[in-house]
This record gives structure tokens, sequence and C-alpha cells, in this order.
């Protein structure tokens, strides 16, 4: 379940079995105008993302989007509260880690979108219980005014130079792109032995454990509180760095590729007008709004706004730790955690 994304080419796309429903399905678009609303619950940023894409699916269809804001627990708590009570509100769920509950309790309805030929395998469930609806590549930052750039780290044995020792730090929190994503992604690629050997001798480093998201983090290492990031999207560096900060992603590899999912609710009260917007989101049209709201699309016939962000077209490769990988070694890569570095 963990694929190495590196060139382009290397991406094998499969052929779709069975028919998919097409987004300018006369039939679909009436019978999701018919139900005339949807209600999506979502983990992507209101005021970036779901405004734009809310109106521009409403300027295209009679049908009224609804949206609630929360993290992925908060999507997968609330929709297994609504089935237990036997009232489902929610149509559309997305987030990085929600699947994980959603999927087991039968709370994921299988739709292939028109698009879904074109995902790279890695990117979607074969049922087609969810899609990928964009991508995160995680990988280092460094603040370029405490970091000069014959310094900068090039590998993950340069994280281990004792001039760092103390002014790096990580999110102390847990999934595929938290410190135990990185334990994971160091043990898949050294090796056991060497990536044992590896993570203690990072321990001794004292990276710091902060209460905070990545992009919090982030911001403290362009405050100057910290003078490497170690795990950070790359595309939150690049917006940064555009803006005049001092910071710069840097391409540690293989770097951790995770991302987003987004699919249906099973027994969802409106259906077709779920289709009909998930159709839209994985669109080149709908993945196009990604890209303008800075998010790396998942669809790979939409280039990121900046194509070096992304594996391969970056020149570098990631590793994609599946949320099947994770949740089958999390108390593993959880308890190395615990144990070298809390």
């Amino acid at each position: 379940m963990l694929r190495r994304i590196a060139h382009s080419g290397a991406i094998v796309l499969v052929s779709l079995a069975g028919s998919v429903a097409n987004a300018q399905d006369s039939d679909l678009v009436a019978a999701a105008e018919a139900e005339g609303k949807l209600v999506w619950y979502t983990t992507v940023n209101v005021r970036q993302f779901v405004r734009p894409m809310v109106e521009a699916f409403e300027n295209r269809y009679k049908i009224t989007v609804e949206f609630v804001s929360g993290g992925s627990r908060d999507v997968a708590t609330r929709l297994t509260n609504e089935a237990q009570a036997g009232k489902v509100y929610g149509d559309v769920w997305d987030g990085s880690t929600a699947f994980s509950t959603l999927g087991p309790a039968g709370l994921a309805e299988p739709y292939k979108v028109a698009a879904w030929a074109d995902f790279p395998e890695a990117l979607k469930d074969k049922e087609g219980r969810w899609t990928a609806q964009y991508i995160q590549v995680i990988t280092a930052a460094v603040n370029t005014d405490l970091v000069p750039a014959a310094d900068i780290p090039k590998t993950y044995e340069d994280l281990l130079d004792p001039k760092w020792k103390g002014k790096m730090a990580w999110n102390a929190d847990g999934g595929p792109t938290s410190p135990e994503g990185f334990i994971g992604n160091i043990l898949i690629s050294m090796g056991e032995e060497k990536g044992m050997g590896y993570l203690r001798k990072l321990a001794d480093q004292d990276v710091a454990n902060v209460a905070a998201n990545q992009r919090a983090i982030l911001d403290q290492t362009i405050n100057g509180e910290y003078a490497i990031s170690i795990l950070t999207e790359n595309h939150h560096a690049s917006i940064s760095a555009a803006k005049g900060a001092p910071v710069k992603w840097v391409p540690i590899e293989p770097a951790i590729m995770s991302f987003s999912r987004v699919g249906i609710v099973k027994g969802a009260p409106h259906p077709n007008a779920a289709k009909l917007f998930l159709e839209f989101l994985l669109s080149e049209e709908g993945q196009a709004i990604y890209r303008e709201a800075d998010y790396l699309p998942a669809n790979p016939k939409v280039a990121a706004k900046e194509p070096g962000l992304r594996p391969g077209a970056g020149g570098f490769t990631a590793n994609v730790i599946s949320l099947e990988t994770y949740t089958e070694n999390k108390e593993k890569w959880a308890g190395i955690y615990k144990e070298l570095f809390e």
C-alpha cells in the first residue's frame, strides 16, 4: 500500500472497469437539480477554497450547497453519530483521515466519477469509496536568515549535523504526515536496522515537539523560533516565500506524499446532487479551483501553480504512505516516537 512517486512517466494509470457517470449527463443534472441542495462536511479552508468552490458550483447548477467545516475527526464523528441515530444529514465528506472511521463503518458510498480513470492508483480507492481531492507533499523547510545557503540540508543525514541540535521542530500529533509518518518513511526507505539507527541519532538532536499544526510551526520557523521545520507542506513554504518571508522548502527525498480524500456518504439524502458535486470537484474545471486556491490538484491533468512542488516534475521522489499502511503500523511507529522523541 506504499507507492513511490518518482517521475510522471512512472505513475501507472489503470483503466476504469464499468461505466461512470458524466458531469454533463443530462439525467444526472436533472435529478440533482430536482433534489435542489446538498450538505458538504469539509475540512478544507473555508475562505481560501470552500466559498469559491461553492460559488462556482451554484453558478453552474440550480443546487444550493450547505457546508459544515471541521477537522477529519469532526467529520467522521458527525457522520458516525448521524448513522447511529438513523438520520443522515451529510451528503459529501472529505478529509485526510476520516475514511479510517467511515470505511470500516460502511459509511462511504462507492462512486467513480468520470475523471476517476485519470487518477493514479495511489490516489483513489479501487471500489470508488474515495478519490484524492488534493495532494500534500511533506518535507523540510528552513529559515533562510538562520540557515546559510551552503548549510541547507539536502539529505536526512544532514539533519544530524550538531549545528541543528535544539533548532528543529515538528508537529506533535498523529497521522501519515506527523512524526509517526516520518518514522515510517525512514524505516521503509532505509530498512529497519539502518532506519532505527538513524532515528536514534535524530532523537539526540532534541527536535521540539510542538502542539500545533504544520502551518503554525512553519510560521514559527519563519519568525525565527526554529531554524528548520522538519515536516512542512511544501506549497505552504512556497506561498510564504513568494510573499517575501525568509523561508525555503527543501526537497529531501524521499519526501512524504499524502492527500485529502473526498467521497459520498452512505445513505446521503441528496445522492444525485452529491454525485454531481463530486464530478465537479474532481473534474479539470473543479481541480483548477483548487489550484487557484494554492492547493496541489490531485487530478494529474491539472498542473499546479508551481509544477516543481510535485514529485517528478520537481526532480525529487516521494513515498505515498497510504491510510491502510499507516493504520497497520500506527502502534509500532507511535511506540518508536514515544520511546525516542517524547
